[in-house]
């Protein structure tokens, strides 16, 4: 896997075969993949999307550009999850995806599917 001890900022994309964790926030210029889980201690943010074979856990804000894929996707207290930001709102069924066993909590744009 991988840990970042502070902030990271990924010009490009982020991908690991195992999890992702963050002692901050987590940046990606392009989309944010993990085998496992991703665990971040603030904002977890992807222009693109963010997939994970496990959960997806930020103590701050989740946010895609497209779709978000995990078991399980949990914003911090108080801040939303948002997919589909670079969609059109009538593209998010294709486009802006949010697959998850259970609709997030604070689950503020995208497409929820089960």
């Amino acid at each position: 896997g991988i840990a970042f001890g502070a902030a990271a900022r990924c010009g490009l994309g982020l991908r690991a075969g195992d999890g992702i964790e963050g002692e901050a926030a987590i940046r990606a210029g392009h989309g944010i993949e993990a085998g496992s889980s991703i665990a971040c201690r603030d904002h977890l943010e992807a222009q693109w999307g963010i997939r994970a074979g496990g959960d997806i856990r930020a103590a701050g804000a989740i946010r895609a550009g497209e779709s978000l894929q995990a078991q399980h996707i949990e914003a911090g207290q108080g801040f939303g999850v948002y997919a589909g930001l670079a969609v059109r709102e009538d593209n998010w069924a294709a486009c802006a995806q949010v697959r998850s066993a259970h609709r997030p909590v604070r689950l503020f744009s995208g497409h929820w599917e089960p």
